[in-house]
């Protein structure tokens, strides 16, 4: 059949207002229908059908008052106005409180409700036990609010956490520094990272449409991480961005083509951290020139990165207040995650589709991303983005009616409950799940609430009987008058069901309230007032006390297994041997020779000890290690470990220096340098012992020179 038919002339076009005009006087007889039809202008003939049209839909008792009809898209149609009303606001409904329905749960729905409230349905329905596409059509057709679109993917963290108390909170701390500080909105600050990977989706293009599969060229499977920084204020101005480059050292050429005025920094990871984030703060600082007498307000979100003591005593002493957001709220409430970050991703795919056009079967390296982020950055970053992105979540201008109840739907979900929790600490979201009731059919239904002899087998005038039983709680109605049908529930204008009793709105069902241990409930917090700071200083001294505590007990399980696997721990044959001599005779002598031969022992063992200690006092400590030192280095493989001796060359800083690594001879502890050198880059995690000086043997100009050491190293697999 035809899906899009427009005719090509105008007859078909008609006035609906004239149309109701038309039909009203024609049915109250104030006019015929030749004179009602010359009046509104409307053709005779299509008068005359819709008016029969009317009252046959008048005359019929089930649908007398229920079904309302119009001209278009109405053939044949299943569910009366009001129930393609209510139908509507329960898929609008599931979609804000994010479990919205697909076009085949759609289907299936409307099976389900039309065998629920007796409809009138199609016999393909019962037979593929779900609506069928023309349906769908039409009614997506005569419901024009309603799209299908492609939701964004949305946790059941940030759901839960986005509710009206934590919004409330973190508007309380806004408006008090509002109040104390007097910002203008040149001095109120969002900063957030995102991460640009040197592997990004690619953007629409052009193909045949027939062809299955289209490919488009990237540099990799994966991309290297490079954080970004973007920094904005609320009058739409953008500061330079920051960089975080995974290297462990910065080089200025990484900057090439960047924004000008932009910071680069890096760390192994690519991540930003608590250090990094205080040269972020410096960075703002130069900008801004803020003192304590010219503050500035900077609103960031509560990362660990961000909320660090350092960054904090940084803040107070160069007039920065410092507010972090609710967490799981940054979706909603920050500026640049709400109107700039997207908008700078989808110009950044195209900036680096158009760099594979340019420079075919190149691969695209991190340090190409400040060049093409340049582009991305100048054309979404603009005020127009930023400033929208202020006033939406009601920062600037302040408004505490930004938010509605459709932005706080998603919290129905986890029942009333959730709303006076404040924040997703007090529940283990793991154990959470939906429950969708199950779906009765609808003469279990009726059984349940109406009295079946009283309704069905009724000789009586519908119209005229009169039911006394209550009717269901899923059903709108205003009175409890009922027809009679012998396998159809009653559906008239008084008693209409709801979609919601066949599939009820989801619900979180949860066994016994429950928290997450170890872990402090998050909120809004001014992290540069006086309680905050200290508050900050207790967590920190307590993690650098767990910290110390884990280093000491991995150091004693290390010394312990050095010890098993070198044999200088006392058997279980030592130890009977020692009880043995101790239970011996009591006499003098037998006594005595115990004694000695414990004695003997002890001497034994102290001694072995004492070489066991002078081998493993060789324990690195980074405040110990000099260029020229030899160190004994770890590589972690998937299923094993090996180690590696090398030289100390240069120290970038405390825990990081420039090695060479040296070579073991097959069969032997000799060590020699490689005739390439091999140099390379080492982290103190990654070192296992400082070694002793090397006995050196001088090589000559055939050989090369020897290396030994004093220490046992058959413990490790050296290579």
């Amino acid at each position: 059949m035809v899906r899009t038919y427009k005719p090509k002339t105008e007859r078909c076009n008609i006035n609906e207002e004239n149309m109701k005009a038309a039909i009203s006087d024609v049915i109250s007889k104030k006019l015929s229908i030749r004179v009602a039809a010359g009046k509104y202008n409307v053709k005779t003939a299509t008068l005359q059908h819709r008016i029969e049209k009317f009252r046959k839909s008048f005359e019929d008792s089930q649908a007398s008052s229920s079904k309302s009809y119009s001209s278009k898209y109405t053939v044949a149609q299943v569910f009366s106005k009001q129930e393609e009303k209510m139908l509507t606001e329960y898929l609008l409904n599931c979609s804000k409180m994010h479990y919205g329905l697909s076009l085949q749960q759609l289907l299936v729905l409307a099976y389900e409700f039309a065998e629920y409230s007796g409809c009138k349905y199609p016999e393909s329905w019962k037979k593929n036990k779900c609506a069928g596409k023309d349906w769908s059509r039409g009614f997506r057709m005569r419901n024009q609010e309603l799209s299908l679109r492609k939701p964004e993917n949305t946790s059941a963290a940030r759901s839960f956490a986005f509710n009206r108390t934590a919004v409330n909170d973190f508007f309380d701390n806004y408006e008090l520094v509002m109040l104390r500080y007097k910002f203008a909105p040149d001095r109120i600050i969002n900063l957030d990272e995102t991460g640009v990977t040197t592997v990004l989706s690619t953007p629409k293009v052009l193909a045949e449409k027939t062809q299955r599969q289209v490919g488009q060229m990237v540099s990799a499977e994966r991309g290297e991480l490079v954080t970004f920084c973007g920094i904005v204020t609320a009058t739409g101005v953008a500061l330079p961005p920051v960089y975080v480059f995974p290297r462990v050292h910065f080089k200025d050429h990484f900057l090439n083509g960047a924004p000008v005025g932009s910071l680069g920094l890096s760390n192994r990871s690519g991540w930003m951290t608590a250090e990094l984030h205080v040269e972020v703060l410096k960075h703002i600082q130069r900008h801004t020139s803020c003192t304590k007498d010219n503050p500035i307000l900077i609103i960031c979100d509560n990362h660990e990165s961000h909320v660090s003591i350092q960054a904090v005593n940084f803040c107070r002493d160069h007039g920065i207040v410092y507010l972090s957001l609710p967490p799981h709220t940054s979706h909603k409430l920050q500026p640049l995650d709400v109107s700039v970050f997207g908008p700078f991703k989808s110009k950044l795919k195209i900036a680096f589709n158009d760099w594979h056009i340019r420079n075919v079967g190149k691969t695209l390296s991190i340090y190409n991303i400040a060049e093409l982020t340049k582009s991305a950055f100048l054309e979404s970053f603009t005020p127009r983005n930023i400033t929208s992105g202020f006033s939406k979540p009601g920062i600037w201008p302040f408004n505490r009616l930004a938010f509605g109840d459709d932005d706080f739907a998603p919290i129905e979900v986890f029942g009333a409950r959730s709303q006076n929790e404040g924040d997703g600490g007090g529940l283990d979201l793991e154990r959470l799940e939906v429950d969708f009731v199950g779906i009765e059919t609808s003469q279990e239904r009726v059984n349940e609430n109406c009295a079946g002899d009283e309704i069905l087998g009724s000789e009586a005038d519908p119209l005229n009987h009169q039911s006394d039983i209550a009717a269901p709680p899923n059903l709108a109605s205003s009175s409890s008058s009922v027809t009679s049908s012998p396998n159809v529930f009653p559906s008239t204008s008084e008693t209409v069901l709801s979609p919601e009793a066949v599939r009820p709105y989801p619900k979180i069902v949860t066994n016994k309230k429950t928290s997450i241990k170890g872990r402090e409930k998050g909120k809004s917090r001014i992290y540069t007032e006086t309680p905050e700071k200290n508050r900050l200083e207790i967590l920190q001294d307590k993690k650098e006390r767990m910290r110390q505590l884990k280093m000491m007990k991995e150091k004693a399980k290390a010394l312990k297994t050095a010890k098993n696997l070198l044999g200088l721990t006392e058997t279980k044959k030592s130890r009977k041997k020692r009880v043995c001599l101790q239970s011996q005779s009591d006499s003098e002598s037998s006594q005595n020779e115990s004694i000695k031969l414990c004695d003997d022992y002890d001497n034994d063992l102290d001694e072995l000890l004492d070489e066991e200690t002078k081998e493993h006092s060789y324990a690195p400590d980074p405040e110990n290690i000099n260029i020229g030192d030899f160190l004994l280095i770890k590589f972690d493989k998937k299923k094993s470990t090996v180690y590696y001796v090398a030289k100390v060359l240069s120290k970038y800083n405390l825990t990081e220096y420039q090695v060479s690594y040296l070579r073991k001879k097959p069969g032997s502890c000799v060590f020699v340098f490689p005739n390439v050198e091999d140099l390379a880059s080492v982290d103190f995690r990654d070192v296992v012992l400082q070694l002793p000086e090397p006995n050196f043997t001088k090589g000559t100009c055939r050989t090369s020179s020897h290396y030994t050491f004093s220490v046992n190293l058959s413990a490790y697999k050296v290579q």
